[in-house]
C-alpha cells in the first residue's frame, strides 16, 4: 500500500534546529518569528556593513572563505547569530558568490544545516512541477560539488517541496521518489548542457525514463511525467543566476583560455547507488 502522507515522513518540526539552537543558549528561530520587525534590521546592518567596507569587498570576503567570511561578519554585528539572521543576509546580500553560498549551506555542520531549512522557507514551491521548484531553487544557490555536499542540498530541497505539494505528491508510493527524481534532474540537466559531453552519448529521453524504472517502491513513474520534465530540461537549462565571482571568472576565462571544468562527475555513481537501493 501507499506510505504515510509526506507530512508524516518530512513534514515534522525541526527539532534539530532547536537543539542547536538550546546547545548556542542563544535565541533561535521562533524569536525571530515571533518579531518579524528584526528581518528587516538584518538587511540595514548588511548596509552598513557595504557603506564602511564597499560591495565588492564584502562579497570577496564570503566568497574566499564563506564560513570565516560570515563569522566576521557575525564578530562585527553587522549579522546575527541565527540562522534566520544568516539566511536572511544570503537571501537579500547581492552579489554573493552562488558557489560559495551552495558550499556554506551543503554542509555537514548542524548550524549550517538549520541556516540551509531557514532559506527555503522563505522559498514557496506551491504547485510548482518539480523541476520548475528546482530551477527556482537552483537560480540562488549553485548545487554542486561533492557528492555529499549535494545530496544534502537536494535532500533539503526535497523536504521542502513535499511541505509545500503535499497533495500533489500522493501520487507517488513513497516521498524519497521525490529526492531520486529531483537527483535524476539534475544529472539530466548536466549531461544535456556539458560541454564535456559529445553530443551522440548524451542522454536520451529513453535512457532518462530507464534510468529511474522502479525507483518508486519498485514501481516506475508515470511516463508523461518524465517525459514533460525532460522536454522542459530541453527547452531551458537549469542555471544559477549570475553574481559578482562568476562574472569575473567568466572573464578570467575568457583572458586566461581555461577550460571548464565539467562538475557532477561522481553524482552518476549516486544515481547508480540510490537505483540499486530501490
Amino acid at each position: 500500500g501507499r506510505s504515510e502522507a509526506p507530512s508524516d515522513a518530512w513534514c515534522t518540526n525541526r527539532s534539530r534546529q532547536e537543539s542547536s539552537e538550546e546547545e548556542r543558549g542563544r535565541g533561535g528561530e521562533e524569536e525571530w518569528r515571533e518579531r518579524p520587525e528584526k528581518m528587516s534590521e538584518e538587511g540595514e546592518e548588511a548596509a552598513k556593513l557595504t557603506r564602511h567596507r564597499g560591495p565588492s569587498n564584502t562579497n570577496r570576503t564570503v566568497a574566499r572563505k564563506p564560513e570565516k567570511g560570515i563569522q566576521y561578519l557575525i564578530e562585527r554585528g553587522f549579522v546575527s547569530d541565527t540562522p534566520v539572521g544568516i539566511a536572511r543576509f544570503i537571501l537579500e546580500r547581492k552579489g554573493l558568490s552562488r558557489q560559495m553560498i551552495g558550499e556554506f549551506l551543503g554542509s555537514r555542520q548542524q548550524f549550517n544545516k538549520d541556516v540551509l531549512d531557514c532559506v527555503l522557507d522563505e522559498m514557496d514551491f506551491s504547485g510548482m512541477d518539480l523541476d520548475d521548484a528546482l530551477r527556482k531553487f537552483q537560480a540562488q544557490i549553485k548545487v554542486q560539488g561533492e557528492a555529499q555536499r549535494v545530496e544534502r542540498l537536494v535532500e533539503a530541497f526535497s523536504q521542502r517541496y513535499c511541505v509545500c505539494n503535499p497533495v500533489l505528491i500522493r501520487q507517488f508510493q513513497n516521498p524519497d521518489t521525490i529526492f531520486i527524481l529531483a537527483f535524476a534532474i539534475i544529472l539530466l540537466n548536466t549531461d544535456m548542457y556539458s560541454p564535456n559531453v559529445k553530443p551522440e552519448r548524451k542522454m536520451k529521453l529513453e535512457d532518462f525514463i530507464k534510468n529511474l524504472r522502479g525507483v518508486d517502491n519498485g514501481q516506475d513513474i508515470p511516463r508523461d511525467l518524465l517525459v514533460a520534465i525532460y522536454g522542459r530540461i530541453q527547452k531551458w537549462e537549469l542555471r544559477t543566476n549570475d553574481d559578482h565571482v562568476s562574472q569575473v571568472q567568466a572573464v578570467e576565462r575568457m583572458v586566461v583560455g581555461k577550460k571548464p571544468v565539467r562538475p557532477f562527475d561522481i553524482l552518476n555513481r549516486r544515481l547508480i547507488v540510490l537505483n540499486l537501493m530501490c
